[in-house]
């Protein structure tokens, strides 16, 4: 996954990003917005069918 500025740190800086947890990170918040936006849908969907 892109990390926003990652590319242009120094290496120094490199060193002390813990890739596996930011990347979990962003993981788990991608996948609860997708689930919120198709939750969201559905109950736009249901309420202009009452």
């Amino acid at each position: 996954m892109l990390i926003a500025g990652y590319s242009t740190m120094s290496e120094e800086r490199k060193k002390k990003v813990d890739i596996e947890g930011l990347s979990s990170l962003m993981r788990n918040f991608l996948i609860l917005m997708g689930v919120l936006i198709i939750l969201g849908y559905y109950l736009i969907l249901i309420s202009n069918l009452w």
